[in-house]
């Protein structure tokens, strides 16, 4: 009677997780990919790779991170895949084709335009909100001559744009001090507009009278440490 000796099963590669690879956005020269893991151990150095060549190493420590390239070139597509090692064992994500966009004509009209008048006083714009091309909003600290033709003393702070004219604005505080610059502009509506000049100022868009939401003098040390606020953003 003869005895059969089969070798034994070998045991199962170690599961190292997966990876998944998908675009987010692409410009001209940059793309922006998301890329999720599962049963990943973390800490570990993921390879981006570009037409099969390590692009960028990311030191990833979550399931789901946003990953940047550039330096790309438009019009062009690429082949990309995130790839790491861990235990002897390669583990690769889906291979993904990212296109990128196009450039538009460098067929360009220039205009420029000149705000107030140095004979006045020396002027300046410190921010912009571009609506569309019929609504913009400039700020700043706007010297400019008065209807005689002399230079007039009291500063403009906002210039609007209503698709063919420039219109000077002055505001003035919920005090009736006038506002002399204004450094920071965010647009939320006609009706919604915030300011700053130091401290930051709610506006209706028509009226020349602001009410002031937040005084510098509030700010976490007040005036004398030089806090102020000269930009703005939000969402609602």
């Amino acid at each position: 009677m003869g005895l059969n000796c089969s070798e034994p099963t070998p045991p199962p590669p170690p599961n190292n997780g997966t990876l998944t690879l998908s675009v987010l956005e692409t410009s001209c020269t940059e793309a922006w990919l998301e890329l999720k893991t599962n049963g990943v151990a973390f800490p570990v150095n993921v390879n981006l790779l570009k037409d099969n060549t390590v692009a960028q190493t990311i030191s990833l420590g979550k399931n789901d991170t946003t990953v940047y390239i550039d330096s790309l070139l438009p019009n062009k597509s690429y082949e990309l895949q995130a790839q790491f090692s861990q235990s002897n064992q390669t583990t690769s994500s889906n291979k993904l084709a990212v296109q990128t966009l196009d450039t538009t004509s460098n067929n360009f009209t220039w205009q420029t335009y000149t705000f107030g008048d140095p004979n006045a006083g020396s002027s300046q714009l410190s921010d912009v909100a571009i609506i569309d091309e019929n609504n913009i909003w400039a700020v700043g600290e706007i010297y400019a001559d008065d209807s005689t033709g002399q230079p007039d003393p009291t500063p403009y702070c906002i210039a609007h744009w209503n698709g063919g004219t420039w219109e000077l604005k002055r505001l003035y505080d919920p005090n009736n001090q006038l506002i002399p610059s204004i450094r920071g502009i965010f647009y939320l509506s006609s009706a919604d507009i915030w300011l700053a000049d130091g401290g930051a100022y709610h506006w209706d868009g028509v009226s020349q009278k602001v009410s002031q939401s937040f005084d510098r003098i509030s700010l976490l040390g007040g005036t004398e440490n030089g806090q102020s606020v000269n930009k703005l953003w939000g969402t609602s």
